[in-house]
């Protein structure tokens, strides 16, 4: 599995992974559900588990639309931990390798909240907001602000692009952990 998605992702790094963009950005503008829709692109081209998708569903717009940890940046940590994470069989066997294989990791998971802090300035769902439309909004305001940010673009071009983003970060990370095993 591991050989495979490095071809692939080495394959789609020659036009900067605009495919994985596209499929976010499409994924984002008809369905809604950032950490979903970044997790979509990884399911259809990497095979990543549908389970891992349906797993994210309550974490939109920052965990249950309330402006938490971004939804994008947090499919995409699920994303790293699916494919290098610590399972639970490691549990069971030596506890030191286990700890290592966990601490290992999240390092990765770290080189994917450097990219999303260069680009977004934060992880957090309500500063990503600030940047992208100049505040944030209280989503689960239906009267007020959850029109005002679809008046603004939500889900036709901003976040879409966030998710769009999230997904060609995710892949940069993710093959340079690949290359780092494969070379």
């Amino acid at each position: 599995m591991h050989r495979k998605n490095y071809d692939i992702l080495k394959e789609l790094k020659k036009d900067n992974f605009q495919k994985l963009y596209d499929l976010g950005y499409s994924y984002e503008r008809t369905h809604y559900g950032c950490a979903q829709c970044t997790i979509g692109p990884f399911v259809e081209v990497l095979g990543v588990s549908e389970d891992l998708f349906s797993a994210s569903s309550a974490l939109a717009a920052g965990i249950a639309q309330k402006g938490d940890a971004c939804g994008a940046y947090v499919g995409g940590v699920m994303i790293i931990g699916y494919l290098f994470g610590r399972t639970f069989q490691d549990l069971q066997g030596d506890h030191d390798e286990a700890v290592e294989k966990f601490r290992y990791n999240c390092e990765i998971a770290r080189r994917l909240r450097e990219k999303f802090i260069d680009e977004f300035s934060s992880i957090n769902c309500r500063n990503v907001q600030c940047k992208v439309f100049g505040r944030s909004f209280d989503i689960t305001d239906r009267e007020k602000d959850y029109p005002e940010f679809i008046a603004q673009g939500a889900h036709t071009t901003k976040c879409p692009d966030v998710v769009g983003k999230a997904c060609r970060m995710i892949a940069q990370v993710l093959l340079e952990e690949y290359e780092g095993r494969f070379k």
